[in-house]
């Protein structure tokens, strides 16, 4: 009984929860699943992150600086909150990280 309450709270929340509850402890149909995690870019938390990018495909208006506030923390965050990897707003900062991070000479600087 404990752990029916535990996974209907945890079903009571965000899509980047729910999908993952119902992978992982509710054994529930991959349709089902992949239904729900397509919701984390157009739901909860997963939409109010991608709001925040800027037309360059930025967050925080750079690649990399202070964690948790710049383009390559937030597509980290996204990418365990199991934002789609085909999303456009996540390839269009991925194009900004690979076209502006690599140096001429090989380095990477984000």
């Amino acid at each position: 009984m404990k752990n029916e309450k535990i996974t209907e709270w945890l079903q009571d929340s965000d899509p980047s929860i729910r999908w993952q509850v119902m992978r992982d402890l509710l054994d529930s149909k991959q349709e089902i699943i992949a239904s729900e995690r397509n919701k984390i870019a157009t739901e909860g938390w997963g939409s109010r992150l991608l709001s925040y990018q800027d037309s360059s495909g930025q967050w925080g208006g750079q690649l990399y600086n202070n964690k948790w506030l710049s383009t390559t923390y937030t597509l980290l965050l996204l990418r365990h909150m199991g934002l789609d990897p085909a999303n456009q707003q996540a390839h269009l900062a991925c194009k900004a990280l690979l076209d502006s991070g690599f140096q001429p000479s090989g380095g990477i600087n984000y």
